[in-house]
């Protein structure tokens, strides 16, 4: 008797699985037919019947995705984890996903995990793991963790160019110059005109570029084999040799290439990006009624620094973390997400909805969610951090209303040489797709003005403005005016902020480990007959 019923258990088994793989079958046909809510749907029935179904997870994460709902997507993924710890296919994409929306932290796990579960795979994969696991370190300010996963992934495979790219990137970022260029020229003997390496290398050492291999990038870049993403790299580059021999109408040639394909390759609504911050900021100008947190003690005080991208944030927070009480934060992504958060709770179709009543007790918890985020990079003996995203400028209300007693710092700089240097740099970070046309540019700065000038009306006493101008003209006294506003004694290490060893992971990186100089104050200049279009949108807010 229990034979026969063992037999028939088992032809159920098969049924169900047959049945399941029909079904899938036809969620996989769903949603390449664009029914996306059908799949999804027929997925979530698939989970109900068996719950142990990796794929069937694994497609509805993607069609979050595809939905623009990350958060949805990460929710599924972890879910399908907790059901299969040895899962790889799901938690590689739930690393991925997660270290694509900025939560480098929670990826890191993950990407370990895939890590001791990769025996078999292939050096072309293992290499790619590992350099992932070591941009998710990089980026969580680990970066002798990540060059420790680079080599790794060098010595797993001699011939991979983005772990050469990736330390001399970090290398970069850490102050090591040479060690830097040591990597980018290592890649070059592979690949002599890998693009990457070339373009870090403009930023290095200028002098490497001779005539004959300037030549020989002109020919890849017209070469029609060769991929946009390298004719991107390529034209920066261009742009950088061309200005170094002040030749600016062959730069701002190549300028303008490399800017037109990374607008092609970037989807971006200004329209769209002006109606979410605008919503937020009246949201957020709402919050200041709310002083529930006053006396709320922190075990750290957070200083903000904001402004326009390229405005001289990373320099301002070069010299703040120099001083002996202060620990750097870099751009830290948590109070957008956090205002994200809030965003989609209290408007939750859409920002041209109306928003539903402010929840007093989440300012608490997202407070303690801030504090959560940024604990691992507290210092001993230090009593503030800077976090140093620029376009926390979006969010000064909320900002105030989590901690009253952040010290926050408005960066500000000419209207047009901000606005160029956002132009000339390649950023490769989302967030930035404003920046690759001189329009956009302008329509950003001016939604920027207005974002600061309101805030400043609200907030007159809260925010210190610094002038790029003045402090790279007169550091010292700049210097005195931002440790006094926060709360600093002096401390002659922050005039020499270029010795500070500390990661730097922006477009500033460059610049931060010299001492001040003036000559970017009016690069722009010599492009000023390019730049007409922005300059003319810019208008009266050109000074």
């Amino acid at each position: 008797m229990s034979k026969k019923i063992k037999r028939i258990k088992k032809k159920q088994t098969v049924k169900i699985s047959a049945e399941i793989q029909e079904k899938f079958k036809t969620a996989v046909s769903l949603r390449q037919m664009g029914l996306l809510g059908q799949a999804q749907k027929t997925l979530s029935e698939i989970i109900a019947k068996a719950p142990g179904h990796p794929d069937s997870y694994y497609l509805l994460a993607e069609i979050a995705v595809q939905n623009n709902q990350p958060d949805q997507a990460i929710s599924i993924l972890e879910k399908a984890i907790s059901r299969n710890q040895q899962e790889p296919r799901c938690r590689g994409f739930l690393a991925d996903l997660l270290a694509h929306n900025g939560r480098y932290a929670e990826a890191i796990p993950h990407f370990e995990k895939e890590l001791a579960l990769s025996h078999g795979i292939s050096k072309l994969a293992l290499g790619k793991l590992l350099v992932n696991t070591a941009l998710a370190y990089n980026n969580s300010g680990e970066p002798l963790k990540s060059i420790d996963k680079l080599e790794m992934a060098i010595k797993s495979n001699h011939q991979n160019l983005e772990a050469y790219y990736n330390l001399a990137s970090t290398f970069q970022a850490i102050g090591q110059m040479n060690q830097a260029s040591k990597y980018a020229i290592q890649s070059l003997e592979i690949e002599p005109l890998f693009s990457k390496s070339l373009y870090i290398l403009s930023l290095l050492d200028i002098n490497f570029f001779s005539s004959n291999i300037t030549e020989e990038i002109k020919e890849k870049i017209s070469a029609p084999t060769t991929s946009v993403e390298d004719r991107i790299y390529l034209s920066f580059t261009l742009y950088a040799i061309f200005e170094s021999a002040d030749n600016f109408d062959e730069a701002f040639k190549y300028l303008s290439i490399g800017n037109n394909l990374k607008k092609q390759t970037t989807p971006y609504n200004f329209n769209n990006q002006a109606l979410y911050f605008r919503k937020a900021r009246e949201l957020f100008s709402n919050y200041l009624s709310i002083n529930n947190l006053e006396n709320k003690a922190l075990p750290i005080t957070p200083i903000f620094i904001v402004g326009m991208p390229r405005s001289g944030t990373t320099l301002v927070e070069q010299i703040i973390a120099s001083h002996t009480e202060v620990t750097a934060g870099g751009e830290m992504i948590a109070i957008d997400q956090i205002a994200r958060s809030i965003m989609n709770e209290t408007f939750p179709r859409s920002p041209s909805d109306k928003a539903l009543p402010i929840k007093v007790d989440h300012l608490t918890k997202y407070a303690d969610i801030y504090l959560a985020e940024i604990s691992h990079l507290i210092e001993e003996n230090t009593r503030f951090i800077t976090d140093k995203m620029p376009q926390n400028f979006f969010y000064l209300g909320l900002i105030k209303s989590l901690f009253p007693t952040a010290r926050i710092i408005h960066c500000k700089r000419n209207p047009v040489a901000t606005a160029f240097s956002c132009y000339k740099s390649l950023f490769t970070a989302q967030g930035q797709e404003f920046a690759n046309n001189q329009d956009d540019l302008a329509k950003f700065y001016l939604l920027y003005q207005e974002t600061i000038d309101h805030w400043q009306r609200l907030l007159p006493e809260s925010i210190l403005d610094v002038h790029y101008e003045r402090l790279v003209s007169d550091q010292e006294n700049e210097t005195r005016k931002i440790l006094d506003f926060c709360g600093l004694e002096w401390d002659e290490k922050c005039l020499d902020f270029h010795k500070t060893a500390r990661t730097v992971s922006t477009a500033s990186v460059m610049q931060v480990r010299k001492p001040i100089y003036k000559s970017s104050v009016a690069l722009w200049k010599n492009y000023e007959k390019n730049l007409e279009p922005l300059i003319n949108s810019l208008g009266e807010k050109v000074i």
